[in-house]
């Protein structure tokens, strides 16, 4: 039972990691920031063990959001011109 509810709760962040690393133009620091986040907020949410799976899923998600932003800052940092990703 427990195993089927680790594998439920990480299912957000599986899915909210799958939403960024789809589209071609993400850097892959980028996905690991929000990776890293979702699954930070997943273990910050088994380690206070909440029971429910619908708050793994808010952690999960507080914690893409946040690797989301720590991502965007990181691209606004080295913003520089870049020809390598307007050829699709």
């Amino acid at each position: 039972m427990l195993a089927f509810e680790f594998l439920y709760g990480a299912l957000p962040f599986i899915v909210l990691g799958l939403c960024f690393i789809i589209p071609v133009e993400q850097s892959k620091r980028d996905c690991l920031c929000i990776m890293g986040g979702a699954f930070l907020g997943f273990v910050i949410a088994l380690t206070l063990s909440l029971n429910a799976i619908i708050e793994h899923a808010y952690f999960a998600a507080a914690g893409a959001l946040t690797g989301e932003l720590i991502a965007y800052l990181f691209r606004r940092r080295d913003r520089r011109p870049s020809t390598l990703n307007h050829n699709h």
